[in-house]
């Protein structure tokens, strides 16, 4: 994975960590940190694997 990939992820990863502090407010009144900075970091690890796991699946 090039550094171009890892930057490319780590903004989408961002971009839905906020997106769901976004949700999460607008729903229950309270953001949980804890539980975004895990999603957020779930999210980028399963990004990346996937990214390394499709061209394999492809051939």
């Amino acid at each position: 994975m090039n550094k171009k990939n890892l930057i490319r992820n780590g903004v989408s990863a961002v971009t839905f960590g906020a997106c769901y502090a976004l949700i999460s407010y607008l729903f229950d009144k309270t953001v949980d940190v804890a539980e975004i900075v895990v999603s957020t970091v779930a999210y980028f690890v399963i990004m990346s694997l996937l990214y390394l796991i499709a061209p394999k699946l492809r051939k």
